[in-house]
């Protein structure tokens, strides 16, 4: 190829990147406008919802709640995979955004009206209040971490396991449907046995094997691919229901709304920040090989060492806070 056919073909190649990239940003750009509305208004309805209990359920509305995830893991990843492979990338993104309004005219159809809060005439302290005691600030470090700690490998998994290991691409649908179903069996066992023990006990069984399971595949890859998707998204539902169940124990009732509505933001906040310092040390050789993976799995271990220790702060904090109320 002539020196002018090269610098052609680069020009064309850097039109077609930029072409991918600016309508990618622009619907990232809006994904995060909208979320920062629908995410806090979504976890009001479900703090709400919890709270609607006159006694606490057989299965605790911590793991209720997340069951959706796994189901979304079972069900929307792989459909989502196969969309894009039947159209182009667009095709997931336009036909999330219509099952999401029809989700939404189902909500207002179907739901009944909760207002029994806007009858209560209690005096609400200003949220700096809040975020000055500090279980608070402990907690929202703890939702960082757990965030922080996954999104800096979750986006990177598909281009490792086909640039790296080989793996098909058309395989990938059925390993997503798998480790989905394994979250799913999972999370029930995790609620039982966070309710039956304490929740910092139970997330450090679920670091520790979060932390071999990205050890033995991505720093000393021996692990096969299967058996890394059902163990790896076993072990992130018994760290995730543990800190959900710890997180809700913080804000007193007439905070809730207002802290978890922050701690999810701080939890997208977080996860963003993973995935997006992971891409500044990854690199993508030729053929499609991803180096420094290693790098970025020490860094998401260190990240995951750090959950349990805050977890028993948080922990500690509201123990003392129950004796002093007493």
């Amino acid at each position: 190829m002539s020196s002018g056919a090269a610098r052609k073909r680069g020009r064309l190649g850097r039109r077609g990147q930029s072409a991918l990239i600016v309508p990618l940003g622009r619907s990232c750009e809006i994904a995060c406008r909208c979320s920062v509305i629908s995410t806090p208004c979504a976890t009001s309805i479900v703090t709400n919802w919890s709270l609607s209990f006159d006694t606490r359920p057989t299965i605790p509305p911590e793991v209720t709640t997340s069951l959706p995830f796994s189901i979304a893991s079972i069900i929307g990843v792989p459909l989502g995979l196969y969309a894009a492979r039947l159209g182009d990338w667009r095709t997931p993104f336009w036909s999330l955004g219509l099952i999401g309004a029809g989700v939404t005219l189902g909500c207002v159809a179907l739901l009944p009206p909760m207002r029994a809060h806007l009858q209560r005439r209690e005096v609400q302290a200003p949220f700096v209040e809040i975020l000055a005691k500090p279980e608070v600030r402990w907690s929202y470090l703890m939702t960082a971490l757990v965030m922080a700690s996954g999104f800096t490998l979750i986006p990177n998994i598909s281009a490792y396991v086909q640039g790296n290991l080989g793996l098909p691409r058309r395989e990938l649908e059925g390993l997503y449907m798998m480790g989905g179903v394994a979250s799913f069996v999972s999370m029930r066992g995790a609620g039982w046995l966070v309710d039956q023990t304490r929740p910092v006990l139970a997330a450090t069984i679920g670091v520790v094997g979060f932390v071999l399971t990205v050890a033995t595949m991505f720093i000393w890859p021996v692990s096969s691919v299967p058996v890394f998707f059902i163990v790896f998204m076993t072990v992130m539902a018994l760290r995730n229901v543990a800190h959900q169940t710890l997180a809700s124990r913080v804000p007193l009732p007439a905070e809730r709304g207002r802290f978890m509505s922050v701690q999810s933001a701080v939890g997208h906040l977080a996860g963003a920040a993973g995935a997006i310092g992971s891409s500044q040390i990854l690199l993508t050789l030729p053929g499609g090989r991803v180096a420094h993976i290693d790098r970025v799995a020490w860094l998401s271990i260190a990240l995951a060492a750090a959950i349990p220790f805050v977890m028993w702060i948080v922990e500690r904090r509201l123990a003392g806070r129950a004796t002093s109320t007493q």
